[in-house]
C-alpha cells in the first residue's frame, strides 16, 4: 500500500493536515486545485504563483481551505472569477472594477494589456497572475488583500497611482522603473525596508504608516513631494528632509524622532501631525517655531500643528518652547 493522503493521530479527522514529509509542493499544488473545483484551470494558471511559497505555506492554505471553491461557477466566489475573466477580454474596457466581492483568485491579466485602471481592492488575493502585461496601467489599486509580494510590478512603467495597503507585503521589488508614479500607497503592511526611491522624481504622495520600517532612503530626491504619512514606524531621522520643499503635510506621530534638522526650510507646509513625545523633543519644536516664524515673514499660511489631531496654538507652542528649553534665538512672530 502507499502511504495515506492524510496523516493524522485521529482516523477519524477529515480535515486532517497533510504531513509536511509526505508530500511534495507539487502534490500539494495539486489538493490546492482540486479545492478550487477546476484543478485544471488552476494548474493551468495559477499554479505557478506559488511555486516559490514554502511547504509549510502551501499545507497552511490547503488546511485553511483558502482556495475552496474559487474556481468552481456554481460557487459565489468561482462567480465572481469567471465574470471579471470574461470582462477582462472586452477590449472597449480600459477601467475594470472588481472589489469587495471575495475573490480568492485572480484571473490571469496576460491578455488585458488594454487596461488603464484596475481595481481589485478588497478581496482576499495572494497572487495577481500576469500582472507584468499590464503596461498600459495608469492606475492599480490592490488594497485590502492578503498579498505577500508583487512579482512583475517593475514593468508597469506608466503607473501613476499604486496602492497596496492593507497587505501582509513584508518586501517589495525595486521601484526604479516607475518613474511616472505620483501616489504611492503602503500603509498597514509589514515592511521592515524599502527599495530605494531615487528613481520616483515626481512622486506627490507617499503613504507608508503602520509598517516597520527603519530608514527611507532615497527620500532626498522626492523634490515633488506633498504629502508624506509616515507615523506608527521605528523610524529615529529623516535624511534629505530639507529638500522637499513642496511638502504640505507631515504625519511623524509614532516614531522615535528626538530631532528633525531641516524641518525649518519646509516652507510650504500646511499641517504637521506629532505625538506628545515629539512636542517635548526640543529638537523638534525649535526647528519648527523657525519654520513658522519664516512662514509669517514671507506672509505665508502658517503651519498647523496637531498632537494626535489636537491642534497646538502658534501661542501655545512658543510658551511651551520657552518654559521647558528657553526661546534661544528662535520666535513665533504674533
Amino acid at each position: 500500500m502507499g502511504a495515506p493522503l492524510m496523516a493524522s493521530s485521529n482516523n477519524n479527522d477529515s480535515n486532517a493536515l497533510p504531513a509536511i514529509e509526505v508530500f511534495t509542493k507539487n502534490r500539494i499544488l495539486e489538493l490546492l486545485g482540486s479545492q478550487t473545483g477546476n484543478p485544471e484551470l488552476f494548474l493551468k494558471d495559477h499554479a505557478s504563483d506559488y511555486k516559490n511559497w514554502t511547504k509549510a505555506e502551501l499545507l497552511k492554505l490547503l488546511k485553511d481551505k483558502t482556495f475552496q471553491g474559487a474556481l468552481d461557477p456554481k460557487s459565489e466566489n468561482g462567480h465572481h472569477y469567471f465574470s471579471l475573466k470574461k470582462a477582462l477580454k472586452d477590449k472597449s474596457w480600459v477601467a475594470m472594477y472588481s472589489s469587495y466581492c471575495d475573490l480568492l483568485l485572480c484571473p490571469t491579466l496576460k491578455e488585458a494589456t488594454h487596461l488603464v485602471r484596475l481595481v481589485l481592492s478588497g478581496n482576499k488575493l495572494s497572487a495577481v497572475p500576469g500582472l507584468d502585461s499590464l503596461t498600459n496601467l495608469r492606475e492599480l489599486e490592490l488594497g485590502d488583500n492578503q498579498l505577500t509580494t508583487l512579482p512583475g510590478l517593475g514593468a508597469l512603467k506608466n503607473l501613476r497611482e499604486l496602492d497596496l495597503s492593507q497587505n501582509q507585503l513584508v518586501t517589495l521589488p525595486e521601484l526604479d522603473t516607475l518613474t511616472n508614479l505620483k501616489i504611492l500607497d503602503l500603509e498597514y503592511n509589514k515592511l521592515v525596508a524599502l527599495p530605494r526611491l531615487d528613481a520616483l522624481k515626481n512622486l506627490e504622495g507617499l503613504y507608508i504608516k503602520n509598517n516597520q520600517l527603519t530608514s527611507l532612503p532615497g527620500l532626498s530626491t522626492l523634490k515633488n513631494l506633498k504629502r508624506l504619512y509616515i507615523e506608527n514606524n521605528q523610524l529615529t531621522t529623516l535624511p534629505g528632509l530639507e529638500v522637499l520643499t513642496n511638502l504640505q503635510r507631515l504625519e511623524l506621530r509614532g516614531n522615535d524622532f528626538t530631532a528633525l534638522p531641516g524641518l525649518e526650510a519646509l516652507i510650504n507646509l500646511q499641517q504637521i501631525f506629532l505625538d506628545e513625545t515629539q512636542t517635548n523633543r526640543e529638537g523638534i519644536l525649535r526647528p519648527l517655531v523657525t519654520l513658522m516664524d519664516q512662514q509669517k515673514e514671507r506672509n505665508l499660511p502658517v503651519v498647523q500643528v496637531y498632537e494626535h489631531y489636537q491642534e497646538i496654538t502658534a501661542e501655545n507652542l512658543r510658551n511651551h518652547l520657552e518654559q521647558v528649553f528657553g526661546l534661544g534665538q528662535t520666535q513665533v512672530a504674533q
